[in-house]
């Protein structure tokens, strides 16, 4: 926790998975159904960050199976919907896939099902925010977030950008300008002095579509 000046705005470094409280979010919230853990299911350990319509990704695991669910935007359904994947192979715990070419760009969480029941779900093009700056902005000042996946697909131009004190309802900045790797925003000229939690949101998929901590 920095020292607060009263002229001065101070943020923390810390990129928040998800804002307490949370706040409205932009765009359409997924609601696919529920698929509760049990034992022996598959396990996935890491998966590609990013996939687009007719792209593939990569899941890498155990108990990996070519039953492979993903859930994502709709053009007919404010909730999303199930999509197809097509698994190129499975070999060795390594498992790829290819979303489809007619799909929603957007997030999208991806299942793998076995005898047992499902995986937890991964999710394909989640904002990854690496670190912002400067560590201190005054009001009206403007911040740069950096990472991956950071503004809205297809073309990366509209970016969602919250911030808040732990605990309270915070705003949603002013974005100057979005980018896949970059985001700048303007800090309000009547912002409280404190120290703030910075959050980015994929602008659509409800709380899937929040930020991920990356490193």
């Amino acid at each position: 926790m920095k020292s607060v000046l009263p002229w001065i705005f101070f943020w923390t470094a810390t990129l928040a998975a998800a804002p307490d409280p949370v706040p409205k979010l932009p765009g359409d919230e997924f609601h696919p159904p529920p698929r509760p853990a049990a034992p022996g299911v598959p396990l996935v350990f890491e998966h590609s960050s990013e996939a687009g319509p007719d792209e593939t990704f990569l899941l890498v695991g155990e108990n990996l199976t070519t039953n492979v669910v993903v859930w994502g935007a709709s053009a007919r359904s404010s909730e999303g919907q199930l999509w197809p994947a097509r698994v190129l192979f499975l070999t060795n715990g390594y498992l790829t896939a290819v979303l489809p070419d007619d799909a929603a760009d957007g997030p999208f969480l991806v299942w793998v099902k076995n005898a047992a029941g499902y995986s937890a779900p991964v999710i394909l093009n989640q904002p990854c925010p690496w670190w912002c700056g400067p560590d201190a902005a005054a009001p009206g000042e403007t911040v740069r977030v950096f990472g991956r996946n950071l503004s809205r697909r297809p073309d990366h131009v509209q970016a969602f950008v919250y911030l808040n004190q732990p605990g309270r309802a915070g705003f949603w900045a002013d974005v100057v300008k979005g980018g896949k790797y970059a985001v700048t925003f303007r800090l309000p000229a009547a912002v409280t002095a404190g120290v703030y939690d910075v959050w980015v949101h994929a602008g659509a998929g409800g709380e899937w579509g929040g930020a991920n901590r990356c490193n």
